[in-house]
């Protein structure tokens, strides 16, 4: 028996590909050090530019701005390391994780800080496991829907909108999520494609060059045509899919995203279950433990058992 996987796809809801390269723009007033430190992050320098923005962090105390930038240079390395499978990127995703969190305890309603800590905790899924997936599932979903209820406006210098990609990181989480009622009552969070296109749409609103939020785009549409018997969505979401390929690739992202978006065109039953790392039946692997945990003693005691037991490698 292979159990599902409890909320693996917060593991894939840590690539939510919110910039891998982007630096802000300095501004004529800016602190020195806060100036040298974008111009590290605009050169690649991501751990210097850590460096210098934890720095800040410590010495502005009451400020969230340093704090989240420095959880932003960690994960940016991180995910470099990700995309080359070294295992090391789970350091940066914890100090991300960190730091991030350090920005929230200051601010609690800190839109940028939310959207780093749900990004870290979606990356560190892979190295801590089961129990800690399905524990983090709720905070997960507060993070999004407090950074999308906040709007921070903060934008980098290539357009790289928070805001956005908060919008995109949502769409993924509800296209991802099942919808049925038996993963709310474990898990306390349910999947909506209608929701899910709703945000993604609002996402282009900001970017419209953005192929990563293109993609998702059409995986929402075939989604719910697969999920809902809606043909008419499968023959947007390959137009989407088809448009997003003709766009250039500004991104490594970019790259294996394209990679997955023509598997979908070939095979869009798939692409409830697109994730950077491939491709997750959640839906079929769901029923399957739903049936194996109603047993003899029937619902209540699917009700009343633990999360199942997985291993989200």
């Amino acid at each position: 028996m292979r159990p599902l996987r409890p909320l693996i796809l917060l593991a894939m809801l840590g690539s939510i590909g919110v910039g891998t390269s982007a630096a802000d723009a300095p501004g004529d007033d800016e602190d020195p050090a806060l100036a040298r430190a974008e111009a590290y992050e605009g050169q690649g320098a991501l751990l210097e530019a850590a460096a210098i923005f934890e720095a800040l962090c410590r010495t502005q105390a009451r400020e969230s701005d340093a704090c989240w930038r420095a959880a932003r240079s960690h994960w940016r390395f991180g995910e470099r390391l990700s995309l080359a499978g070294h295992p090391a990127s789970f350091d940066y995703f914890q100090e991300a994780e960190k730091w991030s969190g350090e920005g929230l305890e200051r601010h609690p309603r800190c839109g940028e800080c939310a959207l780093w800590k749900y990004a870290s905790l979606g990356r560190l899924v892979d190295k801590h496991g089961k129990v800690w997936a399905a524990r983090n599932a709720r905070e997960m979903r507060r993070l999004l829907d407090l950074g999308i209820e906040v709007r921070p406006q903060h934008v980098d210098r290539n357009g790289n909108h928070t805001l956005a990609n908060l919008y995109y990181a949502s769409s993924i989480f509800y296209r991802m999520v099942p919808e049925s009622l038996w993963i709310r009552i474990f898990f306390g969070v349910r999947g909506d494609t209608d929701r899910a296109l709703e945000h993604i749409q609002l996402a282009l609103g900001y970017a419209q060059d953005r192929v990563d939020y293109h993609i998702e785009h059409g995986a929402i549409l075939l989604c719910q045509g697969n999920r809902h018997r809606r043909p008419e969505s499968t023959t947007e979401g390959k137009a989407a899919l088809r448009h997003a390929l003709s766009l250039p690739v500004s991104s490594n992202s970019d790259v294996v995203d394209r990679a997955f978006a023509r598997q979908m065109l070939r095979e869009p039953d798939k692409a409830c279950g697109f994730t950077r790392k491939g491709f997750m039946d959640l839906e079929a692997e769901s029923r399957r433990v739903r049936a194996q945990r109603q047993g003899p003693r029937g619902a209540e005691a699917a009700v009343s058992a633990p999360p199942p037991a997985a291993d989200p490698g």
